[in-house]
């Protein structure tokens, strides 16, 4: 889980840094960071499951067949597979 936000308790309006190094904590509301989140999809292929979850019963969810971000001197660019999910 590299992004957890389910409720107020952290604010994720930051910087270029707070999100290239990360914030939050890992057991709540947190940002894993881009430079962890690029070293990790990088060893190998990597699959991405995004789960939504509104204020009531509703979720939703997207698999993607690929997933991995490149580095710094690429601003952390996303890449992404084909999709398939409820969304």
């Amino acid at each position: 889980v590299f992004q957890r936000r389910s409720s107020a308790s952290e604010d994720f309006y930051r910087g270029w840094r707070d999100y290239k190094d990360g914030f939050g904590n890992k057991n709540h509301d947190h940002w894993l960071g881009n430079k962890y989140i690029y070293s990790l999809t990088n060893q190998k292929t990597y699959q991405l499951r995004i789960d939504l979850r509104d204020s009531g019963s509703s979720s939703k969810y997207a698999v993607y067949s690929t997933f991995r971000i490149n580095n710094q001197a690429d601003k952390y660019r996303l890449s992404v597979g084909s999709h398939s999910g409820n969304t």
